[in-house]
């Protein structure tokens, strides 16, 4: 857990006031701050991951992670408050292995995002949905992978707010793969693979939220054909490509909480 104090437009000068922001990349207990009324409260599901291809065809991108946001009084939270951030989903391995689901993430009783879940059986990651507390945003659902053509793209859009999924992978030497959706506050999806010239697909870009990791192809079963890994907090991972033989696919990434209080 990181802790900052920002202060309020004055720079610290006498009657200004301070933001406590406690940000929470792995499991911990949120500390309720003295002098504080409002909180306002920020978290992100984990994404999922990209499925392995196969023979059969390539992996379709992993979901992102939900998007959720509250304020709540001061006085309504407890001295502590237990946090559970969700865990990024695994990538899928071997011949058509699947994408690993994400973690929810959950502060104490009050919010919860929920996870992205993997690619699996040729199917694309779903983005996490159905969370409690406050308002929410879906995650964006990975790309379609290619059987005998380029990978579909995944879907989140900065202007929806939602977290990337993944972009599918691309099927022959011939096909692209799919780009990463794009992610909340304006982080841009990764490119899919360009057949032949970039054999690998490049992951989300670093923001806030993640963006979606690119589908890859293959040219010759090689790992430059895996899906890309998604960028930071709740992105979906890319799926693999395939020509010759199997790719694996990409991780999806974890999730976050952020705790504002003023």
């Amino acid at each position: 857990m990181t802790r900052i104090r920002i202060a309020g437009p004055t720079g610290g000068a006498a009657g200004a006031s301070t933001a406590d922001v406690q940000v929470f990349t792995a499991n911990g207990t949120w500390t309720k701050p003295s002098g504080k009324t409002q909180a306002a409260i920020f978290v992100i599901g984990g994404g999922g991951g990209g499925q392995a291809s196969s023979a059969a065809g390539a992996g379709p991108g992993g979901g992102g992670g939900e998007y959720r946001t509250r304020g709540v009084s001061i006085a309504s939270l407890g001295a502590t408050e237990t946090v559970t951030v969700g865990a990024a989903g695994i990538a899928g391995t071997g011949s058509g292995g699947a994408g690993g689901d994400g973690g929810d993430s959950i502060f104490g009783a009050w919010v919860t995002a929920k996870k992205g879940t993997g690619a699996a059986s040729s199917f694309a990651g779903v983005g996490g949905t159905g969370g409690t507390g406050g308002t929410g945003i879906a995650g964006g659902a990975g790309g379609a992978a290619g059987v005998t053509s380029d990978g579909g793209a995944g879907s989140g859009v900065a202007s929806s707010r939602s977290t990337g999924g993944g972009g599918g992978g691309g099927h022959g030497t011939t096909h692209n793969g799919g780009a990463g959706g794009d992610s909340t506050f304006g982080a841009i999806g990764g490119a899919g693979a360009v057949a032949p010239s970039t054999p690998a697909g490049a992951g989300g870009a670093s923001a806030l939220t993640g963006a979606g990791g690119g589908g890859g192809y293959s040219s010759a079963g090689t790992s430059q054909s895996a899906g890309a890994a998604a960028g930071n907090y709740g992105g979906g991972g890319g799926g693999g490509g395939y020509a010759a033989a199997p790719a694996n696919g990409g991780a999806g990434a974890p999730g976050i909480i952020i705790v504002i209080s003023t």
